[in-house]
């Protein structure tokens, strides 16, 4: 059997990662020894080390509109970048779009122009036997200008499957909330033509339920990443090295570059996220703890550079003389970052899946929520909802009142995660089960 699991990979992203690597042990589970086609970007760093493990890959058809002139400085777009991507966004929707209709003759005429990498990539779409859309969360929109061709982006290979009649199975996502009209009409469609469609929190189920537009039964799984399993690392010698003591109290941060979407104030909130964090900074360490700030991930793009957001903060910090360590190591993947935070005493963490890391080591976490459902909600499923803060909202004062919360209830909130972690293994084998009797029949 040929799967193919879409959209791509990205390995600089450790959150992404690990749920394409989950998603791949998942499907190897539903068939039987299955050639399993992953789909990667044009950096080499994008997905070197997934290459590693010898799977099948191919180039993603519908590139990136900023993939000409990126910024590489400043995480928010000046109006001539806007212009610019918006030229290479329409010449890529005639190009890609035309591959969704049903002719023969566009369709060559439509591949001529393209290159032999994604000729190839067409054809993969064409043959395979099941597309699987990995579990994550990028189905939403804010109700910007954008959007409608940002969801076509994010769709784009469920509709080129539903061209080609292939089972599609929609792996533990978040979808929601949908802002805007043709957004939210374009991923009704999509979602209606899969076979088999999972949330990964009752707030996107909920959100489902009460659009009243889908028409494919909706179910709920826990989020891929609560499966993975931490490398065997030596991760106390790996901090040791970085300058971090063992014997004392440590918080590991995981910050992001974030354009607040849709708020008409986004710069200032961004301004006071990063603010927000020195202060709350420089309280640990006059409490007594060493704080760690992880980038946790990379790339590719600077919106998803976390390094960015941890200088800006770190900035700050130096002028003020408060210590700090900062891991920034793309040589780690996913399961070494795991078990990295499996040494701290907590996480607070912008980055979901660092939260996620954590819980599975049953370190307490902060949940810095953001982007759609997905923090909210899983937070919320967990019981642990109080430990969570849009971010938005975040302020020094909110950040330290949780963690007094927190430092209070640790046992608690340790209880929670134990009680959670009997339950993952039978809610995978119902997910692989439900899955089969999707795609087997």
């Amino acid at each position: 059997m040929k799967i193919l699991l879409v959209p791509g990979n990205t390995d600089l992203n450790r959150g992404d990662q690990a749920l394409v690597w989950e998603s791949v042990r998942l499907i190897e589970d539903v068939y039987d020894n299955p050639d399993v086609i992953l789909m990667k970007g044009d950096d080499h760093r994008q997905f070197a080390q997934t290459e590693q493990l010898g799977y099948n890959m191919i180039h993603g058809i519908l590139k990136h509109p900023g993939r000409f002139f990126s910024n590489k400085k400043h995480i928010s777009y000046t109006i001539l970048d806007k212009v610019k991507m918006g030229c290479v966004a329409i010449y890529d929707l005639i190009i890609t779009a035309s591959l969704l209709i049903p002719c023969r003759v566009l369709n060559r005429a439509t591949l001529g122009l393209m290159s032999n990498e994604d000729r190839r990539s067409y054809e993969t779409f064409r043959s395979c036997d099941a597309v699987f859309v990995k579990g994550g969360g990028f189905i939403h929109s804010y109700g910007t200008i954008t959007d409608a061709y940002q969801i076509y982006y994010l769709l784009y290979y469920i509709l080129l499957s539903i061209r080609f009649k292939k089972k599609i199975v929609i792996l533990p996502n978040s979808i929601g909330p949908l802002r805007n009209k043709i957004a939210a009409k374009l991923t009704y469609y999509a979602l209606n033509h899969c076979q088999y469609i999972c949330v990964r929190e009752s707030v996107s189920e909920n959100f489902l339920y009460k659009s009243e537009q889908i028409r494919v039964p909706v179910y709920r799984h826990a989020d891929l990443g609560y499966f993975l399993k931490a490398s065997k690392i030596d991760a106390s010698k790996y901090l040791i090295n970085k300058g971090i003591r063992m014997d004392n109290p440590k918080v590991v941060i995981t910050l992001r570059p974030y354009r607040f979407p849709g708020e008409e104030n986004a710069e200032q909130l961004y301004e006071k996220y990063i603010a927000s964090f020195a202060e709350y900074s420089e309280f640990l360490y006059n409490n007594g703890y060493q704080v760690v700030f992880s980038a946790h991930t990379l790339g590719p793009s600077v919106h998803e550079n976390d390094s960015i957001a941890i200088r800006q903060v770190v900035k700050i910090l130096e002028n003020k003389n408060v210590p700090f360590v900062v891991i920034d190591d793309e040589s780690l993947d996913c399961k070494d970052v795991m078990a990295l935070y499996s040494k701290f005493d907590m996480l607070v963490g912008t980055r979901f899946h660092s939260v996620i890391f954590a819980q599975n080591s049953f370190v307490p976490t902060i949940a810095i929520t953001y982007g759609g459902n997905k923090g909210v909600g899983i937070m919320q499923d967990s019981g642990l909802t109080e430990y969570s803060i849009p971010m938005e909202n975040v302020t020094p004062a909110a950040l330290k009142r949780i963690t007094y919360t927190l430092i209070a209830e640790k046992k608690v909130f340790v209880g929670v995660l134990k009680d959670k972690r009997c339950e993952l293994e039978n809610d995978r084998r119902k997910l692989i089960d439900e899955i089969k009797n999707v795609v087997l029949n």
